[in-house]
């Protein structure tokens, strides 16, 4: 077996980043929060619907952990389960069967300029709708 050796300021530089790990995802999480709060603001929430027909829906937008899609007023929030590739402006790949989405659907994101390497698959959850009054 080979034992590896670090030096000081290598295991030095290694802890800082740990350390302000959390605090990075912290303020993403504060700003994702804000930013789904100021899109909600003014709308009512509906009953969770399993399913959406995809033709009425635009191209998603994610802020945070969500895929926000706009169908005229309504605005249907869609908080994905445990994707963690969602940061960074991904692109999105879905893989549809049929005209509808619906929770558990699979998609797949793929950083931009990666080479066209998609990441991990992520599943849907159920889309919220959030409607502005007339």
């Amino acid at each position: 077996m080979r034992a590896i050796s670090l030096s000081i300021p290598v295991l030095s530089g290694l802890a800082l980043l740990a350390a302000c790990a959390p605090v990075r995802d912290t303020q993403h999480s504060e700003r994702a929060d804000r930013e789904l709060a100021r899109e909600l603001d003014g709308r009512t929430a509906g009953e969770p619907q399993r399913c959406v027909t995809t033709s009425r829906l635009g191209n998603a937008n994610i802020v945070g952990t969500n895929l926000l899609y706009r169908d005229g007023r309504t605005l249907w929030v869609n908080r994905v389960p445990d994707c963690p590739m969602l940061g960074g402006d991904p692109l999105l790949v879905f893989e549809m069967h049929g005209n509808q989405s619906c929770e558990n659907d699979m998609f797949r994101t793929m950083p931009r300029g990666s080479g066209m390497i998609p990441g991990p698959y992520c599943r849907l959850g159920k889309f919220e709708p959030f409607t502005k009054p007339r």
